[in-house]
């Protein structure tokens, strides 16, 4: 989503009599409207001061005859001069702002079909290609190169009722310079999703894009942000002038714009073969992305708690360590729910020889706070079990000292009282090398669910650059958890 300035007039739905000169403006942060006036609440008295609308589902307007609309629009700054009308002067942020094809009748208007997206590192993880060289020698000191665009076959899955195609375009620009011609060829790769009935803007962004960044993110190793995201109507209904931009029965294409999660670098170096976690030449884009999916539903903020970590350039070392220890104790419960600490038979036992042992007056109390569950230190080895000693042991060696130490840490930052108060509390690089331990099982097991096979796992605990750092270096920071004396 690129930088965009748009000069032009504004209105409310409904006050298409009362447009205000304004600029828009968007730089990866919420888009900021700045009017040369204020839109008025009309429930106010025609005296001075005027009162302001202070928030607007829907607020459309025409640039240089292109049409725009901004939802869910909130005053930040409002200034009236008393007696002045010209010195009105309002600014308005908006959550989304959709520039091109058409107007929206309602912030939650059920109108388009189809979302394409474009997603960092994408074309190299599609280990797919349209380009075509071709070398030829023309004598023996000079040779000649073709470069040349053949369109290949889109990748389609299925999820649910939706569609999804891995598109490669092809796309040539000339520049006519004093002195030269510059003719560029560029291949660009898309993701384009299908539903078969009309959605909102906001409910095709949220059910689609964050998905598709975090295992873009997950699998090239790296925050992938999103860019050039448009919202499409395959096939529109008649509209009426001047509501319609584009030619009846043409699709309608509506550039979105919101403030991301994580910005989009789109020209920063490519992640190469090596440097990804997975491509798709480890799994058939058919089969991972109904997985994926499937992984998002069923583990729910898990994925959203390892990721975020990528997505944010800083954070505190508590924080860090919490959400990491939080997101493996999460893991646990959606991948073994039915894990307990004891045999139901055990439990059922002590539990009535507990409750036999208080008085009546209490029972209801003790049997409310009786849980049959494991403790952290173990639903953190389980982890550990599930995913294989064989994968987990190039960066936790001593798998059990780790579940041991990240629970200690964990409570001493949360439960302090139910440490030994003798322990010292851990230090920033501790904490660090906790964390970065327990995502780095966590990003295994993920990939483990996605399909990867267990020695593809050892392969990238053993040599990935990923987990370099806990291998080579958590050691000097956690020695314990590595079988080293401190």
């Amino acid at each position: 989503m690129r930088d965009r300035t748009l000069e032009g007039y504004w209105w409310l739905p409904g006050r298409e009599d009362t447009k205000i000169a304004g600029i828009l403006t968007y730089d990866g942060t919420d888009p900021s409207l700045r009017l040369l006036g204020a839109f008025r609440n009309e429930s106010a008295p025609d005296s001075l001061p005027v009162e302001p609308v202070v928030s607007a589902p829907l607020i459309r307007g025409a640039c240089d005859g292109t049409a725009v609309t901004l939802l869910d629009c909130r005053q930040v700054q409002f200034r009236n001069k008393l007696g002045v009308t010209d010195g009105w002067r309002q600014t308005l942020h908006a959550r989304l702002m959709l520039v091109g094809g058409i107007w929206l009748d309602e912030a939650d208007e059920e109108f388009f079909d189809k979302i394409v997206m474009g997603i960092d590192h994408l074309l190299p993880w599609s280990n797919q290609s349209g380009l075509v060289r071709a070398f030829e020698q023309v004598n023996d000191r000079s040779s000649s190169v073709t470069v040349s665009w053949k369109p290949a076959e889109a990748l389609t899955a299925h999820v649910g009722d939706a569609s999804i195609q891995l598109r490669l375009r092809g796309v040539t620009n000339e520049a006519a310079h004093a002195d030269r011609t510059v003719e560029s060829l560029a291949e660009r790769a898309d993701l384009a999703v299908t539903v078969p009935e009309p959605r909102s803007a906001w409910t095709l962004i949220d059910q689609w894009t964050k998905p598709l960044q975090d295992l873009l993110t997950l699998a090239a190793d790296t925050p992938c942000g999103l860019h050039d995201i448009t919202l499409i109507r395959t096939d529109p209904p008649q509209q009426s002038p001047p509501d319609a931009e584009a030619p009846q029965g043409h699709p309608v294409k509506v550039e979105a714009y919101f403030a991301p999660l994580y910005r989009a670098k789109p020209d920063s170096k490519a992640v190469a073969d090596h440097q990804a976690l997975f491509t798709l030449k480890d799994i058939s884009f058919a089969d991972l992305l109904p997985t994926w999916f499937e992984m998002v539903d069923r583990l729910g903020p898990v994925i959203g708690m390892l990721l975020g970590q990528r997505y944010m350039a800083r954070s505190f070392m508590e924080n860090r360590l919490i959400t990491a220890v939080a997101a493996a104790e999460g893991l646990h419960r959606r991948l073994l729910p039915d894990q307990t600490y004891v045999s139901h038979e055990q439990f059922d036992a002590m539990q009535a020889a507990l409750v036999k042992a208080v008085a009546p007056e209490h029972r209801q109390w003790l049997t409310s706070r009786l849980w049959n569950e494991p403790s952290l230190k173990q639903r953190l080895m389980e982890l550990v079990d599930r995913l294989g000693p064989e994968v987990v042991h190039p960066f936790i060696p001593k798998a059990n000292r780790w579940a041991r130490a990240a629970t200690e840490a964990r409570n001493v930052l949360v439960h302090r009282f139910d440490v030994d108060p003798s322990d010292d509390p851990p230090t920033g690089p501790v904490m660090y090398a906790l964390a970065e331990l327990t995502s780095a099982m966590i990003t295994l097991s993920l990939l483990q669910e996605i399909g990867l096979s267990t020695s593809k796992l050892t392969a990238l605990a053993n040599h990935h650059q990923s987990f370099q750092w806990v291998r080579e270096e958590a050691s000097k920071y956690v020695p314990k958890v590595f079988g080293i004396s401190a």
